[in-house]
């Protein structure tokens, strides 16, 4: 697994440390985050559970709390995706941009979320993708604490967190 880092702005967060991976077969697409929290400072966390497709619920502002990420784009586009999930219900959503932030204004269906596994500390889901061609991906975090919110991320980009910069989607699968 890969540890993500804190974004460099942010204060130091310690015994906080979170980390992911993605593996892709043909156009499923399996993501794991793996959190640390040494201190249990994070709010909202975990909450054990299983959940198919039908159980699954889409929510918007996800961020706002607790939210693991993924965001990626096929080679030569502009268009990308953004996948939030919840650690603490079978919450999650999926949005479409046509551009830099221009949200596809219709719920997408080139990303099928199958199932999301809870854990005392993990988040595993299965995604279906509309296309079997590679991707360039970030795996994200957004933590919240009493002390704020933090941002991770495979790679930063900019001088604020900001995971919607395509020059961050640097794993390619």
């Amino acid at each position: 697994m890969l540890e993500l880092t804190l974004h460099p702005v942010s204060p130091v967060v310690e015994g906080i440390r979170v980390f992911a991976e993605a593996e892709r077969n043909k156009n499923l697409l399996k993501l794991q985050f793996e959190i640390e929290d040494a201190d249990l400072q994070i709010l909202n966390g975990f909450v054990s559970g299983k959940y198919s497709d039908q159980q699954l619920q889409r929510q918007n502002d996800l961020w706002q709390t607790t939210c693991l990420e993924a965001f990626f784009s096929y080679a030569d586009t502009l268009r990308y995706f953004e996948i939030n999930l919840s650690p603490c219900a079978p919450f999650y959503n999926v949005y479409e941009f046509s551009d830099y932030r221009v949200r596809h204004p219709s719920e997408t269906t080139a990303v099928d979320l199958r199932s999301l596994n809870v854990n005392q500390n993990s988040l595993c889901c299965d995604l279906v993708l509309a296309k079997e061609e590679p991707i360039y991906l970030s795996l994200c975090a957004v933590i919240k604490t009493v002390a704020g919110q933090f941002f991770y991320s495979t790679k930063h980009v900019d001088s604020k967190p900001d995971f919607h910069r395509r020059e961050s989607f640097t794993l390619r699968i």
